[in-house]
């Protein structure tokens, strides 16, 4: 406690740089950063083709905002925020569902449902991600069970790689259960 009665007070708050966050929840917020990278992309190479006068796609200058606004949210999921992972799937699954609506064929309907689906893990490891920083005993004891599951995988490889370990291993065990 600090001795000036005006200080803010301060939250102990865990150091999530620190935290060793289990590689499925990364990869999931790093799929969906790639699909939004995609999406951003795609609706950008569109709309710099609408822009040069195709009135192919029905897309103008207007669109580049909606362009702005996937980035804006592919960042905020690259930054791991809950908010920008729900409202990136809402906003393309909408713009979908317009769409198909619009033009009145599902097309690219497969392509939609390969992005969605990784918009939509990339909601679920966002959550997992702040559900796990969140208690930092619980994360801590997941680092050290992950060392020890590292350990073993470590040894079980080295016996792949010396089967003469591996066979005398088995002797071993054959003979005591006799």
């Amino acid at each position: 406690m600090s001795d000036n009665l005006y200080a803010a007070p301060q939250a102990r708050i865990a150091d999530r740089s620190q935290v060793r966050v289990p590689g499925d929840i990364t990869s999931k917020i790093r799929n969906a950063v790639v699909a939004g990278t995609v999406v951003a992309t795609l609706q950008f190479v569109l709309v710099a083709i609408g822009m040069a006068g195709s009135t192919q796609f029905g897309l103008d200058a207007w669109s580049l905002i909606d362009v702005a606004l996937v980035a804006g949210l592919t960042f905020g999921v690259h930054r791991r925020s809950r908010a920008c992972a729900v409202i990136l799937l809402v906003l393309f699954v909408a713009g979908r569902i317009m769409f198909m609506v619009q033009s009145g064929t599902p097309n690219g309907i497969l392509v939609a449902i390969v992005i969605a689906y990784y918009l939509a893990r990339g909601v679920q490891g966002t959550f997992q991600y702040h559900a796990f920083t969140r208690d930092p005993a619980r994360s801590e004891a997941y680092g050290q069970a992950l060392d020890a599951a590292t350990s073993d995988r470590v040894a079980a490889m080295e016996a792949l790689r010396r089967p003469e370990a591996a066979a005398a291993r088995n002797d071993a065990g054959a003979d005591t259960r006799s």
